[in-house]
């Protein structure tokens, strides 16, 4: 007898907690109609896109070259409270002080940060470096030329950012729509600007209602996951993220979340199918093979 009042009261629970008919089920709802799987797909392989037009962006430094190694980095944490975050600086020269690097080649700012050049060679293997297994990376040259650009946030534009991308506080207040619109657009960008994120592509850049008295915007974006195993398709999630602002004190916050994932192509042969040859590679070049021979 106590075995079936749980059982009956574990079924009421379970009514109780299911959705309405015709109440929405998922994330997915909200997402704009015309990202059908069939658009999506289409602009995560268009390689002539990257954002919609409009979209904040900013000069790119990252464009690969053979011999050459491009890094980005928002670097010196600064803890507190338990948290993490990125460093600021009110002044070119204070930036300065807050950047570690041997040499500094070249100085720049723009409205959001204050950059900083450095450029060095990697020889491989490295001088002085006999340890066991260093050898040279497979398709990496013998001598590669590195650029790495340093960069500390300006106070005057963000006044702090946690380390975790999670949110901060925008310094000039009060927040309009479009200072978060674009606040939004080049954060998501600087992120994924560089082309080993190729599949990152942003779809929409839309305001969201606002709550509470705080702003709201949304943006769409792409990442892809290639596949690694025959006969299996690459995979494309589709993420929606929220940056939220309190327009008086500039506090924001980003939560992102994915709301579909979408099969894409399948770079590989049927798993069915044979393997195909490679063609040789010419004596004493290390570059890495650039795919199955053509028809």
């Amino acid at each position: 007898m106590r075995n079936r009042c749980v059982g009956l009261m574990l079924a009421a629970a379970a009514l109780a907690l299911a959705p309405a008919a015709g109440a929405e089920e998922g994330p997915d709802e909200a997402v704009p109609e015309h990202l059908t799987d069939e658009y999506v797909r289409e602009k995560v392989y268009q390689d002539d896109y990257k954002v919609p037009e409009g979209f904040e962006t900013e000069p790119d430094v990252t464009q690969p070259a053979r011999r050459r190694i491009v890094r980005i980095r928002y670097q010196n944490l600064v803890y507190e409270e338990g948290q993490q975050f990125y460093a600021t600086a009110d002044t070119l020269a204070d930036a300065r002080e807050l950047v570690r690097i041997p040499e500094i080649c070249e100085e720049s700012e723009t409205e959001r940060y204050y950059q900083f050049r450095w450029v060095h060679r990697l020889v491989w293997p490295q001088p002085g470096d006999d340890r066991p297994g260093r050898r040279r990376p497979a398709g990496r040259p013998a001598e590669s030329l590195i650029i790495e650009y340093h960069r500390v946030l300006k106070s005057s534009y963000l006044e702090r950012l946690k380390a975790d991308d999670s949110g901060g506080v925008l310094a000039e207040t009060p927040v309009t729509p479009e200072a978060l619109r674009r606040f939004a657009e080049w954060f998501w960008y600087t992120r994924f600007q560089h082309p080993h994120h190729f599949g990152a592509k942003a779809l929409v850049s839309q305001p969201g209602e606002s709550r509470d008295g705080k702003l709201m915007h949304v943006l769409y974006t792409t990442t892809l996951k290639l596949s690694e195993a025959r006969g299996e398709p690459d995979r494309i999630s589709l993420k929606r993220t929220v940056y939220t602002c309190d327009p008086e004190t500039g506090e924001f916050g980003i939560e992102s979340e994915v709301v579909r994932q979408i099969e894409g192509r399948n770079r590989f042969a049927p798993a069915d199918a044979p393997p195909r040859p490679r063609p040789p590679l010419p004596g004493g070049d290390h570059r890495i093979w650039p795919g199955p021979p053509t028809e």
